[in-house]
Protein backbone atom coordinates (compact mmCIF):
# COMPACT_ATOMS: atom_id res chain seq x y z
CA UNK A 1 0.00 0.00 0.00
CA UNK A 2 1.25 3.46 -0.81
CA UNK A 3 1.10 6.44 1.48
CA UNK A 4 0.06 8.87 -1.25
CA UNK A 5 -3.56 9.82 -1.64
CA UNK A 6 -4.53 8.73 1.88
CA UNK A 7 -6.99 11.56 2.33
CA UNK A 8 -8.81 10.70 -0.90
CA UNK A 9 -8.79 6.96 -0.21
CA UNK A 10 -9.70 7.17 3.47
CA UNK A 11 -13.36 8.06 2.98
CA UNK A 12 -15.18 7.80 6.27
CA UNK A 13 -18.93 8.30 6.13
CA UNK A 14 -20.50 8.30 9.59
CA UNK A 15 -24.21 9.10 9.77
CA UNK A 16 -26.06 7.35 12.59
CA UNK A 17 -25.36 3.62 12.32
CA UNK A 18 -24.51 3.85 8.61
CA UNK A 19 -21.45 1.77 7.79
CA UNK A 20 -18.34 3.53 6.59
CA UNK A 21 -16.21 2.37 3.70
CA UNK A 22 -12.46 2.10 3.32
CA UNK A 23 -11.02 2.03 -0.19
CA UNK A 24 -7.41 1.55 0.87
CA UNK A 25 -5.50 -1.53 -0.28
CA UNK A 26 -4.89 -4.01 2.52
CA UNK A 27 -7.73 -2.76 4.69
CA UNK A 28 -10.19 -5.20 6.25
CA UNK A 29 -13.68 -3.99 7.20
CA UNK A 30 -15.18 -5.62 10.26
CA UNK A 31 -18.05 -5.32 12.73
CA UNK A 32 -17.74 -5.80 16.49
CA UNK A 33 -20.09 -8.01 18.48
CA UNK A 34 -22.15 -4.88 19.22
CA UNK A 35 -22.53 -3.90 15.58
CA UNK A 36 -19.84 -1.21 15.55
CA UNK A 37 -18.13 -0.97 12.14
CA UNK A 38 -14.38 -0.53 11.98
CA UNK A 39 -11.45 -1.23 9.70
CA UNK A 40 -8.00 -2.64 10.34
CA UNK A 41 -5.09 -1.42 8.27
CA UNK A 42 -2.88 -4.46 7.74
CA UNK A 43 -0.88 -3.67 4.58
CA UNK A 44 1.71 -1.65 6.48
CA UNK A 45 4.00 0.45 4.31
CA UNK A 46 7.72 -0.08 4.69
CA UNK A 47 9.35 2.33 7.06
CA UNK A 48 10.58 5.42 5.27
CA UNK A 49 14.25 5.40 4.30
CA UNK A 50 14.48 8.80 5.94
CA UNK A 51 13.70 8.71 9.65
CA UNK A 52 10.11 10.03 9.98
CA UNK A 53 9.46 12.97 12.25
CA UNK A 54 7.76 12.31 15.61
CA UNK A 55 3.98 12.45 15.38
CA UNK A 56 2.22 15.53 16.74
CA UNK A 57 -0.66 15.58 19.20
CA UNK A 58 -2.20 18.33 21.31
CA UNK A 59 -2.82 16.70 24.69
CA UNK A 60 -3.49 13.60 26.75
CA UNK A 61 -7.25 13.07 26.51
CA UNK A 62 -7.84 10.22 28.97
CA UNK A 63 -6.62 7.01 30.56
CA UNK A 64 -8.71 3.85 30.14
CA UNK A 65 -8.95 0.77 32.34
CA UNK A 66 -11.17 -2.32 32.10
CA UNK A 67 -13.57 -3.20 34.91
CA UNK A 68 -16.04 -5.98 35.70
CA UNK A 69 -19.75 -5.33 36.24
CA UNK A 70 -19.36 -6.29 39.89
CA UNK A 71 -16.48 -3.90 40.53
CA UNK A 72 -17.78 -0.84 38.68
CA UNK A 73 -19.67 0.52 41.71
CA UNK A 74 -16.79 0.13 44.20
CA UNK A 75 -14.32 1.59 41.68
CA UNK A 76 -16.50 4.66 41.03
CA UNK A 77 -16.98 5.18 44.78
CA UNK A 78 -13.23 4.96 45.35
CA UNK A 79 -12.31 7.55 42.74
CA UNK A 80 -15.09 9.90 43.88
CA UNK A 81 -14.69 9.57 47.64
CA UNK A 82 -10.93 9.07 47.91
CA UNK A 83 -9.49 10.96 44.94
CA UNK A 84 -12.18 13.57 44.29
CA UNK A 85 -13.21 12.58 40.77
CA UNK A 86 -16.73 13.29 39.48
CA UNK A 87 -18.88 11.21 37.16
CA UNK A 88 -19.20 12.73 33.69
CA UNK A 89 -22.82 12.80 32.47
CA UNK A 90 -22.01 12.51 28.76
CA UNK A 91 -21.16 8.79 28.59
CA UNK A 92 -23.83 7.33 26.26
CA UNK A 93 -26.31 5.21 28.24
CA UNK A 94 -27.20 3.27 25.08
CA UNK A 95 -23.87 1.46 25.00
CA UNK A 96 -24.44 -2.28 25.68
CA UNK A 97 -21.65 -2.61 28.23
CA UNK A 98 -21.16 -1.07 31.65
CA UNK A 99 -18.71 1.70 32.30
CA UNK A 100 -18.10 5.16 33.71
CA UNK A 101 -16.36 8.32 32.55
CA UNK A 102 -14.76 10.30 35.36
CA UNK A 103 -13.12 13.73 35.48
CA UNK A 104 -10.92 15.38 38.08
CA UNK A 105 -10.72 19.12 38.75
CA UNK A 106 -7.16 18.97 37.41
CA UNK A 107 -8.62 18.09 34.00
CA UNK A 108 -7.56 14.45 34.11
CA UNK A 109 -10.11 11.94 32.76
CA UNK A 110 -10.38 8.18 33.30
CA UNK A 111 -12.68 5.93 31.27
CA UNK A 112 -13.73 2.62 32.82
CA UNK A 113 -15.35 0.06 30.50
CA UNK A 114 -16.46 -3.53 30.87
CA UNK A 115 -13.75 -5.73 29.38
CA UNK A 116 -14.62 -6.95 25.88
CA UNK A 117 -15.51 -10.66 26.04
CA UNK A 118 -14.89 -11.04 22.30
CA UNK A 119 -11.15 -10.46 22.70
CA UNK A 120 -9.36 -13.85 22.52
CA UNK A 121 -7.45 -13.56 25.76
CA UNK A 122 -5.36 -16.37 27.23
CA UNK A 123 -6.92 -17.11 30.64
CA UNK A 124 -3.63 -18.03 32.32
CA UNK A 125 -1.26 -15.45 33.76
CA UNK A 126 1.39 -14.34 31.27
CA UNK A 127 3.70 -12.39 33.59
CA UNK A 128 7.26 -12.53 32.35
CA UNK A 129 6.26 -13.76 28.89
CA UNK A 130 6.20 -11.80 25.61
CA UNK A 131 3.23 -9.42 25.65
CA UNK A 132 1.57 -10.96 22.58
CA UNK A 133 1.16 -14.23 24.51
CA UNK A 134 -1.73 -12.65 26.40
CA UNK A 135 -3.91 -13.33 23.34
CA UNK A 136 -5.03 -16.60 21.73
CA UNK A 137 -4.92 -15.01 18.27
CA UNK A 138 -2.76 -12.51 16.42
CA UNK A 139 -2.72 -9.31 18.50
CA UNK A 140 -4.79 -6.52 16.99
CA UNK A 141 -4.87 -2.99 18.41
CA UNK A 142 -8.67 -2.91 18.70
CA UNK A 143 -8.40 -5.66 21.35
CA UNK A 144 -7.70 -2.95 23.93
CA UNK A 145 -10.33 -0.45 22.83
CA UNK A 146 -12.16 -1.35 26.04
CA UNK A 147 -8.97 -2.41 27.80
CA UNK A 148 -5.96 -0.54 29.18
CA UNK A 149 -4.75 2.32 27.02
CA UNK A 150 -3.83 5.98 26.96
CA UNK A 151 -5.69 8.33 24.63
CA UNK A 152 -4.06 11.28 22.88
CA UNK A 153 -5.83 14.10 21.05
CA UNK A 154 -4.96 15.38 17.57
CA UNK A 155 -6.61 17.87 15.24
CA UNK A 156 -5.24 16.08 12.15
CA UNK A 157 -6.32 12.44 12.24
CA UNK A 158 -5.44 11.84 8.56
CA UNK A 159 -1.96 13.27 9.07
CA UNK A 160 -1.46 11.10 12.14
CA UNK A 161 -2.50 8.02 10.15
CA UNK A 162 0.02 8.91 7.44
CA UNK A 163 2.69 9.27 10.11
CA UNK A 164 1.95 5.83 11.55
CA UNK A 165 2.36 4.34 8.08
CA UNK A 166 5.68 6.14 7.62
CA UNK A 167 6.84 4.60 10.91
CA UNK A 168 5.64 1.16 9.73
CA UNK A 169 3.05 0.78 12.50
CA UNK A 170 -0.16 -1.26 12.20
CA UNK A 171 -3.28 0.49 13.44
CA UNK A 172 -7.04 0.02 13.63
CA UNK A 173 -9.57 2.73 12.76
CA UNK A 174 -12.86 3.34 14.58
CA UNK A 175 -15.14 6.14 13.36
CA UNK A 176 -17.68 6.98 16.07
CA UNK A 177 -21.21 6.36 14.71
CA UNK A 178 -23.14 9.60 14.29
CA UNK A 179 -20.14 11.82 15.00
CA UNK A 180 -17.23 13.34 13.11
CA UNK A 181 -14.80 11.74 15.57
CA UNK A 182 -12.38 9.02 14.46
CA UNK A 183 -10.13 6.94 16.72
CA UNK A 184 -6.89 5.16 15.82
CA UNK A 185 -5.49 2.34 17.98
CA UNK A 186 -1.96 0.94 17.87
CA UNK A 187 0.55 -0.92 20.07
CA UNK A 188 3.87 0.30 21.41
CA UNK A 189 6.79 -2.22 21.31
CA UNK A 190 5.87 -3.60 24.74
CA UNK A 191 2.21 -4.17 23.88
CA UNK A 192 0.74 -1.09 25.54
CA UNK A 193 -2.15 0.33 23.54
CA UNK A 194 -2.30 3.96 22.41
CA UNK A 195 -5.51 5.59 21.17
CA UNK A 196 -5.49 8.79 19.14
CA UNK A 197 -8.64 10.74 18.28
CA UNK A 198 -9.82 14.05 16.86
CA UNK A 199 -12.18 14.54 19.82
CA UNK A 200 -12.64 18.26 19.27
CA UNK A 201 -14.52 17.41 16.06
CA UNK A 202 -17.50 16.31 18.17
CA UNK A 203 -18.55 14.60 21.39
CA UNK A 204 -17.72 10.88 21.47
CA UNK A 205 -20.82 8.72 21.55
Amino acid sequence: ATQSGLESKLCVCVRGREAFRMAMEGTVSRVTEYGEPFSSFRAVAERSAVTPAPLCFQSLNHLAWPVTKEMLGPVVDFYCEVLGFELMPDRPAKWPFVGAWMRHASGMMIHFAEEDASVPRVPLATDGKPWHNRYAARPEPWFERRGRHIALETDDIDGFAKGLQAHGIDYDIFPIPGKAVTQLFFFDPDGNTVEVGNYSAGSVG
